[in-house]
């Protein structure tokens, strides 16, 4: 059976003071993993972290980056 790779968007709170994962970025981009069938996501790799809104919509529009997390 294959599995399949997503990468998952976290946006956490801007007050770092009202995020659950203490010195996280606000922004995270996440390779995950998964099976036909399951529901079950794991975690791979962080591809992606950053404070700057901007950062990340830059990355978010930048299609070849994106599919070259995917590999």
């Amino acid at each position: 059976m294959s599995d399949y790779k997503l990468l998952k968007i976290c946006v956490l709170p801007a007050l770092e003071s009202e995020r659950d994962i203490e010195d996280a970025c606000r922004y995270t981009l996440m390779l995950m993993e998964t099976f036909p069938g399951d529901d079950y996501q794991e975690v791979v790799d962080i591809c992606f972290e950053t404070d700057s809104a901007k950062e990340f919509e830059r990355l978010l529009a930048d299609r070849s980056q994106l599919d070259k997390m995917l590999v």
